[in-house]
């Protein structure tokens, strides 16, 4: 089982047994290359399941407005993509927290 999540406080998620990927859309759309498709008018979430091939669309109070396309090329190669989005987010906030670096210049 895998999931494709864009949740109401604007984080993706993928959800897989290799890995959870979770991150802002902003920070998903460089790691992926690619944006997440947005969500529609009166949409706060998105819930993809690869194995039970659901792809449903939720409101803000949490009830199911909608089913969306399946498969979902999308949201199928995010999952298979998993692991290359958690090297890319630990890329990128490895950066983020090196620390700067101190040369001084030592005279004899």
């Amino acid at each position: 089982m895998a999931q494709f999540h864009h949740h109401p406080d604007d984080l993706i998620y993928v959800r897989t047994l290799c890995g959870v990927y979770c991150d802002t859309t902003e920070n998903f759309a460089a790691d992926n290359n690619e944006p997440a498709p947005g969500l529609l008018r009166g949409v706060a979430q998105r819930l993809y399941d690869d194995q039970s091939k659901t792809h449903r669309l939720f409101d803000s109070f949490n009830n199911h407005v909608a089913n969306d396309d399946v498969p979902w090329a999308f949201g199928d190669k995010a999952i298979a993509n998993v692991m290359r989005l958690i090297a890319a987010k630990a890329a990128r906030e490895s950066v983020r927290k090196r620390p700067a670096t101190l040369i001084r210049k030592v005279t004899p």
